[in-house]
């Protein structure tokens, strides 16, 4: 099935309420009987999983919310078709509208946001370097030896209470790095300084606040056997020629990992800007009145997905809402409508500005458009993501990129550190007490004189 496609640079996640309804909430199959990594070792700000009274409906909906998932993701947050056919195009084909006539515009240019400063330390340098060999398969198992700290353990183990063994707490050949902190406090430090083939009992106690019941604060034995360990080699100029096509020496690859990380930042910290501008333009301009045709356009276009993918299941659309989102359908088209109207105010207020400012797309830039989302969004070629998406809904994602880059342009960003915005509270709350007081001191003045 193909994925849906988002407007690319408007990255809030203001279409993703419906989908939210069902991720996580009824996948208790590959969550609920997880290994003490999941469930039981974690951390306590785990959370808990769905109990095993939903396991039957599960069940029954777990084989079609696995595939539709990835599908329902993405299109909830557009109200496009992925699978109509001609005939369903022209009948849904979307109104023509003047923006402005429905739009107030307030403040768009100058907006003001702050973010962090990029920086890429070399903690994160050697994370990465480490996950990369980690990814090559170069990391050294041996055979012999004593666990260290940063060593991955390759472990055996059973949590029992009360002398039987509970669920969710056995695994094999797990492979645990020690000083991840991934286990309950006293697992990883009693595992380290094992040696392999050795067997230990640990007598750790869960925390009180961990999440399920039966466990929490419980006295537990957990017989772990170290089966090997892995350790991640030195990294040399030879690893080095293994690892990269580009660099010869370990200076020169930390180089390159360094660039790496800090146009994935850039990349990142473009989002938090477009997030940051958005939430501004939403607080300064509204959208005074919907169109009802764009409306009824985009409820129209949200209803036959999805009744397309339970068509593909073998299911009704009301079997499909209430098995994926736990809806009924009436709640699904409330929701429809909530999707709907997210969506037309995304779009409604970037038209509005461009139309004000004059801004249009050029060829050009639908071109270089449509060959970058054809690469973001993994279509085999132009022509499948426009079998997917009509070069209408195309066209108008690209204006809203541009628009949106507009306002980035426009805005007044400034980098402030961490220090720095402690400070500027510090100062700001300073300011405030200092204030008070002088209100209260002449208050109690005025009252003295009366």
């Amino acid at each position: 099935m193909k994925r849906k496609f988002m407007a690319a640079a408007v990255v809030m996640a203001c279409g993703l309420m419906l989908s939210g309804c069902g991720d996580g909430s009824k996948d208790t199959d590959t969550t609920e009987k997880e290994t003490v990594t999941e469930k039981v070792t974690e951390k306590a700000t785990e959370k808990e999983t769905k109990k095993e009274t939903e396991e039957e409906t599960e069940n029954q909906t777990k084989e079609k919310k696995d595939a539709a998932a990835s599908s329902a993701d993405a299109t909830a947050s557009e109200a496009t078709p992925t699978d109509a056919t001609s005939a369903d195009a022209e009948e849904l084909k979307k109104p023509v509208y003047t923006a402005s006539d429905y739009v107030k515009l307030g403040q768009y240019k100058g907006l003001e946001i702050t973010v962090d400063p990029i920086q890429v330390t070399e903690d994160e340098i050697d994370a990465e370097i480490e996950s990369a060999i980690v990814r090559s398969g170069k990391r050294e198992e041996l055979k012999e030896g004593t666990v260290t700290n940063g060593d991955v353990a390759v472990i055996d183990f059973v949590g029992k209470k009360d002398d039987v063994a509970f669920d969710g707490g056995t695994a094999k050949d797990y492979e645990l790095e020690i000083g991840s902190h991934t286990f309950i406090e006293g697992f990883e430090e009693g595992v380290e300084g094992m040696k392999v083939g050795e067997t230990k009992d640990l007598e750790l106690t869960f925390p009180e606040n961990y999440p399920s019941e039966d466990l929490a604060g419980a006295d537990v034995i957990f017989t772990v056997t170290v089966n090997a360990i892995k350790k991640t080699p030195e990294l040399t100029d030879e690893l080095v020629k293994e690892l990269s096509s580009e660099s010869k020496t370990v200076k020169e690859y930390r180089e390159e990992v360094k660039e790496a990380l800090e146009a994935n930042k850039v990349e990142q910290q473009r989002g938090t800007e477009l997030q940051k501008i958005y939430a501004l333009l939403i607080q300064n301009c509204e959208v005074v009145e919907y169109p009802q045709e764009l409306l009824d356009y985009g409820v129209s276009q949200f209803t036959r997905n999805y009744t397309n993918y339970a068509e593909q299941y073998g299911m009704s659309l009301e079997d499909f809402v209430q098995g994926m989102f736990g809806m009924t359908l009436e709640q699904f088209e409330e929701q429809a409508l909530i999707n709907t109207k997210e969506t037309a105010r995304q779009e409604m207020l970037l038209k509005a500005i461009a139309e004000k400012e004059s801004l249009e797309l050029t060829e050009e830039e639908y071109k270089e458009g449509l060959k970058k989302y054809t690469s973001d969004y993994g279509f085999a070629s132009e022509e499948a993501l426009l079998e997917a998406n009509s070069e209408e809904i195309v066209r108008d994602a690209l204006l809203q990129d541009k628009v949106m880059q507009f306002l980035l342009d426009n805005a007044v960003i400034t980098e402030v550190t961490a220090a720095d915005a402690t400070k500027a509270d510090a100062e700001s709350e300073e300011t405030e007490t200092e204030t008070e007081t002088e209100t209260e001191t002449e208050t109690e003045t005025e009252t003295e004189k009366e």
